[in-house]
């Protein structure tokens, strides 16, 4: 019995990293006619500013559309700042926590820990990387070009890798960020003691004016 346990999760770890490597080797593009760099003033984070995303979870078959919107701001740490993003859910409702310091974005899921595997540093530029919060934890810029999602055609975005591995938590994302309208796609693979598996696509946006 215990050896047939061993077996599955052998077989479900092949088959996550070969997703992994077939992925990222199929989405790693480039265009030179793009912008060089896209720089912080590109990322909105203005009470206001929404969202609406199609969310799926294929291991556990959940899909939903989800509200992401600004709702205010807070202060923690003493003195540090960061907006408040609620993301409404058919049967619930969570909270993010946007904190931008100097060129960097990060994005807490609660302010008592404030360490977080969400960060960009900006400027955005293709084969740029930073380090996340955690040891392992690695972000790169791995491509640009257009994007076509369910909101609409984009020619302007930027393809962000995060990698991160340890003995019992690996995994990927694939961010697509467009300039002045944020994630448009997302992609989350990971593989530990909870597998997880979710797809993030934008459906519309609302934008307050500078």
């Amino acid at each position: 019995m215990k050896k047939r346990i061993f077996s599955v999760i052998i077989i479900i770890l092949l088959i996550f990293l070969l997703e992994i490597v077939t992925y990222c080797g199929k989405n790693k593009v480039t265009n030179p006619n793009n912008p060089a760099e896209i720089e912080l003033k590109d990322f909105p984070n203005k009470i206001g500013d929404e969202w609406k995303y199609f969310y799926y979870d294929s291991l556990s078959s959940y899909s939903d559309t989800v509200v992401v919107r600004i709702i205010g701001d807070t202060t923690f740490d003493d003195t540090r700042t960061a907006k408040i993003w609620e993301y409404l859910y058919r049967n619930k409702t969570e909270y993010r926590y946007v904190e931008v310091l100097d060129d960097t974005v990060r994005i807490f899921e609660n302010l008592k820990s404030l360490w977080t595997n969400i960060k960009f540093v900006f400027p955005l530029k293709l084969n740029r990387g930073w380090k996340g919060d955690f040891a392992t934890d690695t972000s790169s810029v791995i491509g640009e070009d257009s994007v076509s999602v369910k909101a609409g055609h984009f020619t302007e975005c930027y393809l962000i890798e995060e990698t991160w591995g340890a003995f019992n938590d690996y995994g990927r994302v694939y961010t697509w960020f467009v300039p002045g309208i944020g994630i448009v796609k997302k992609h989350h693979l990971s593989g530990s003691f909870v597998m997880a598996n979710n797809y993030w696509e934008l459906l519309e946006y609302k934008i307050e004016e500078p």
